[in-house]
């Protein structure tokens, strides 16, 4: 080589190994190794061109770029890939992938990619992996894979394009997460969610379906108006029209909906126009307000006498800074006999007798405003025409992040407490009223359990006096197993109180319980309880609402008998036709059953659900059954089929699902008996259905039947045993057979000792 050709090589942006090594060593990415040296001066200098500009690519492209042996071994990389791994050169030059594996796992991802490429001849484009880099941080890195060859098209290694997609990873993370989340919140949610398009829903939550009594299929099949009461639609429809137009709408209104069996609900609806699906529409979110539109009825005519006693409540109220008085209310002035530009910028102290009294004030009040956030002090003030009236004076900071914006107070003439101790008597009468006269039972009680009132209505609901009722102990009023719930509800709301956990002390605590009725009958309600608070913000004690729920729990325990009643038609009907079909085929009689009983401990040992464990079962039952429409003859003929008998046989998948599929199983039974001759790899029939297209109790299946059709004997051929049988789904295993179900399958055999029934 030429010296101005040396020169010129050392001029080049260097990869690693050095430019003299990737001459001698590399291979050249088209899958021979660049002559460098032909001995044609104008051929070597395009050849020299054409390697340098390679290098020059690899040097600079922000993407990894590494080459291995056959045994894994790095023999090539670029500077980018060097920096993904985070190795010094020498260091990561000949080490082999497996050091840089996070795990098994991870090493069995790039063994199992380099296995295909080496079989199969054809690149991967993308696959992941994770490596642990030399400072022990962990990557996700994105990466292809293709095989190299030399002159002579013999496999000399790998090559891989390589790519750091660590934070990718992380944000779909996040972003999968924060999905999920919000549909768990909509979802869960307990106001209904809507979102209404060209006067369709086209989104229902599942509490919009039991607010209104259809299902999300009914509830999109017509316009939304058709669920609105008569006299609504056109409110509701022209209000959603207008919404989506820009137009200045109420935030929030009411209305009223029909449910399907005809009852009319009040709901509070308010909405904002979003995108879906890249056309406006509104997303509404509904509260059923029907028991608070009743109940406004009964309280509107107590709200004029409510109004006028807040209004002519004898309190005065002002602020003031730095004790310097900046308002004050009509009530203030009145108790004072001050004008308001008389009170306003003067100093408290002219509302006290004695310096005594004005300093006391101020220091005891402030004390306690620091220590609990508000201080009640009882004291003096004189009036304007030299009157004394004891008042009660209640003070807290305006702002409490901020002392300098002053103290709110109110002042109480205690003259007139006696007056306002009537009224309120009787408003407590009025709402003692109210409580006695509901069904529900209404009850207080002490955290030591005890009872202190209890409704009247106890006696229409359980039979009892509230006297008798309160001296009975709660285990008595309560089935043994209610008791238990009861005192375990008791033991959480204990441990809330203890711990102060104010969100959870906000909310109520529900539980169902049996009561039993003095008769000696038991009875089901519901119990919903919330804690009770003194002046402080003290739990002091229980408030109970008990709502007889007993017609709705026999119902629903009516509704799981006939369920389980149909299940046993469903499983008589199954088995019938399993006699069907080993009526026409006796050589295999049984083996619906044997396949059964054990697809089912298969579905066990990999722990799925009693559903789908019931599912299969069934299916594996029947699962032959299309052979009915498959000529006898084929079905006990002595020798092997040919190639047109099996194909005929084949046909029994299709067969049997199609009698099934019309069928409203509660499984998918058509779908399990049309796949159980499927395979993972796509060789199977009738469909060609592979991994995750099948379902996997039809996976499982497929197992179950290979074992017992191999284990047992058949016209043309004597049962191989069992051994055989395992050994071919063992040799399979992930090739045909599902790897699980396969697993599954070999553990019960050779550890739990289980054995094709007879």
């Amino acid at each position: 080589m030429s010296q101005t050709r040396k020169n010129k090589a050392r001029s080049q942006p260097e990869l690693f190994p050095p430019r003299q090594q990737i001459e001698e060593e590399t291979v050249h990415p088209t899958g021979t190794a660049p002559p460098l040296d032909t001995g044609n001066d104008q051929l070597d200098s395009a050849l020299r061109t054409s390697a340098d500009s390679y290098q020059m690519i690899l040097a600079n492209m922000e993407e990894g770029y590494y080459e291995a042996d056959l045994a894994g071994n790095f023999t090539f990389f670029n500077r980018s890939f060097q920096e993904i791994m985070g190795y010094p050169h020498l260091e990561l030059l000949g080490m082999n992938y497996r050091r840089c594996a996070v795990n098994e796992e991870s090493r069995k991802i790039v063994r199992d990619a380099h296995n295909r490429v080496y079989r199969t001849g054809k690149p991967i484009k993308s696959f992941t992996w994770e490596i642990l880099r030399k400072d022990g941080t962990v990557r996700t890195i994105e990466l292809s894979a293709s095989l190299i060859r030399n002159g002579d098209s013999q496999p000399t290694g790998f090559r891989s394009v390589v790519r750091d997609i660590t934070e990718r990873m992380q944000t779909e993370s996040s972003l999968r997460e924060s999905e999920e989340k919000n549909r768990l919140i909509v979802e869960n949610a307990r106001e209904a969610i809507i979102v209404t398009q060209d006067l369709k829903l086209v989104f229902a939550n599942p509490i919009a379906e039991e607010m209104i009594g259809y299902s999300q299929e009914a509830l999109k099949s017509v316009p939304f108006t058709d669920f609105i009461h008569p006299d609504d639609r056109d409110l509701v429809a022209m209000n959603h029209i207008r919404r989506l137009a820009g137009k200045e709408l109420p935030s929030v209104y009411a209305f009223r909906v029909v449910n399907q069996d005809g009852s009319i609900r009040w709901v509070e609806i308010s909405a904002v126009v979003v995108p879906w699906q890249g056309r406006p529409a509104t997303l509404n979110f509904l509260n059923d307000i029907t028991e608070r539109t009743r109940a406004e009825e009964a309280l509107r005519r107590s709200e004029s006498t409510l109004k006028s006693i807040f209004l002519a409540s004898p309190i005065g109220i002002g602020l003031t800074s730095d004790r310097v008085i900046q308002q004050a209310n009509n009530r203030l002035c009145e108790m004072l006999g001050y004008g308001r530009e008389e009170l306003i910028g003067q100093s408290a102290r002219i509302l006290y007798a004695t310096d005594e009294d004005y300093e006391y004030v101020g220091r005891e009040k402030y004390a306690q405003i620091a220590q609990r956030g508000t201080g009640t002090v009882e004291t003096h003030w004189v009036r304007k025409d030299g009157t004394v009236m004891d008042i009660l004076l209640r003070s807290s900071w305006m702002d409490p992040s901020d002392p300098g914006a002053g103290v709110t107070f109110t002042a109480l003439d205690i003259t007139d407490r006696k007056q306002a101790e009537g009224q309120l008597r009787r408003s407590e009468a009025r709402y003692r009223l109210l409580t006695e006269n509901i069904r529900d039972i209404v009850w207080t009680m002490g955290l030591d359990l005890k009872i202190d009132y209890i409704s009247p209505s106890i006696t229409a609901q359980l039979g009892y006096t509230p006297e008798e009722f309160m001296a009975l102990p709660w285990k008595e009023t309560l089935s043994s197993r209610s008791f238990d719930k009861v005192m375990d509800l008791y033991r959480e709301g204990s441990k809330l109180i203890r711990a102060y956990a104010q969100e959870d002390l906000n909310r109520s605590l529900s539980v169902n319980v049996e009561h039993i009725h003095k008769n000696g009958s038991p009875l089901w309600f519901e119990i919903n309880l919330t804690f009770i608070r003194d002046m402080e913000e003290r739990i002091v004690g229980i408030l109970g609402l008990s709502r007889n729920i007993d017609e709705q729990v026999k119902a629903e325990d009516a509704k799981q008998e006939s369920m389980r009643n149909l299940r046993k038609s469903l499983g008589a009907t199954i088995q019938a036709m399993a006699v069907t079909v080993e009526t026409r085929d006796p050589y295999t009689a049984g083996h619906q059953r044997r396949v059964a009983d054990l697809a089912r401990s298969i579905a066990v040992e990999m722990r799925l659900s009693r559903d789908q464990i019931d599912g299969i079962r069934m299916a594996a039952t029947i699962h032959d059954l299309g052979k009915i429409s498959v000529p006898v003859e084929l079905l006990t003929k002595p020798t092997r089929l040919t190639k047109i008998e099996f194909d005929l046989i084949k046909t029994h998948a299709q067969s049997g699902y199609d009698i099934l599929k019309d069928i409203d199983f509660p499984w998918p039974i058509a779908r399990m008996v049309l796949e159980h001759h499927e395979r993972v790899d796509g060789s199977g029939y009738p469909n060609g259905l592979t991994r995750d297209q099948i379902l996997i109790e039809s996976r499982i299946l497929s197992v179950a039947d290979v074992i017992e059709a191999m284990a047992s004997h058949r016209p043309y051929r004597p049962g191989r045993g069992i051994q055989a049988a395992l050994d071919e789904i063992a040799t399979n295993r992930d090739i045909l057979y599902d790897a699980d179900a396969v697993d599954a399958c070999l553990r019960l055999f050779t550890e739990k000792g289980y054995r094709l029934v007879e």
